[in-house]
């Protein structure tokens, strides 16, 4: 398994919230602090939901662990403050940050795609084999019904014959006993129908639910990165 990277954010406007939207599904980044000094910045609110440790400027945060740190405010003075504070291997500005959460992004959106696609041909599947089987169950209850009349005509056929037909009680007893092995066969069907039939109900409460969570991203995303027309006030970092 890869290194987890630890990655710092600064900047906690509609900017930082949707960066910290994109970078807290990766498991293979972990993000260490995001910094803002509003603190009812949404990024910010959104970083005390995850669990994920908030400060008002990066002077309160040890950088010495922290492989990046993101400026996604959009502001110059912020980024200059950065640059004097943060090696600029270390620092990612606004701009390449926008692209990477671009990037990021439609990632994101392209894999939920084939998610959702591929439930979609398993809801298919499975509905197509619950319906193959009622019809099989169908055909068996049918056969079974058949059977349990046949064995009954038996039965009253050997009782008027009396002793002359003691083979033909056997055969009659043999006929409800396969009744009873078909019925029994019908109704371990119907119960993997039924458990079929609950797992399609799951998949298609996955695959809303992921519908929902694409709706939610498009909506997040469609006006495009927020950057400097979002950025929290007095960007002290």
């Amino acid at each position: 398994m890869a290194d987890v990277i630890p990655v710092g954010v600064v900047g906690g406007g509609k900017g930082g919230e949707q960066f910290l939207a994109i970078l807290s599904q990766s498991s293979q980044i972990k993000v260490m602090f995001i910094c803002d000094p509003n603190p009812a910045a949404p990024g910010l609110a959104m970083a005390r939901k995850l669990g994920i440790p908030t400060h008002s400027s990066t002077d309160e945060v040890a950088l010495d662990g922290i492989q990046f740190v993101f400026e996604v405010t959009g502001s110059a003075k912020v980024l200059a403050m950065l640059r004097e504070k943060i090696p600029a291997e270390k620092l990612i500005d606004n701009r390449t940050a926008f692209f990477l959460f671009s990037v990021l992004n439609e990632v994101n959106r392209k894999t939920n795609q084939q998610v959702e696609k591929d439930i979609h041909d398993i809801r298919t599947q499975i509905l197509a084999s619950t319906t193959k089987n009622s019809e099989m169950l169908h055909a068996i209850n049918t056969i079974a019904n058949e059977l349990r009349i046949v064995g009954l005509n038996m039965s009253i056929e050997a009782s008027r014959l009396g002793q002359q037909a003691a083979g033909f009680t056997v055969i009659a007893d043999k006929v409800q006993q396969s009744v009873l092995a078909v019925k029994n066969m019908a109704q371990e069907i119907a119960k993997v129908n039924s458990g079929m039939l609950l797992t399609m109900e799951n998949v298609e409460a996955t695959r809303k639910r992921l519908a929902e969570s694409m709706t939610a991203s498009d909506g997040t995303t469609s006006g495009g990165y927020p950057g400097a027309g979002h950025q929290s006030p007095s960007p002290t970092v």
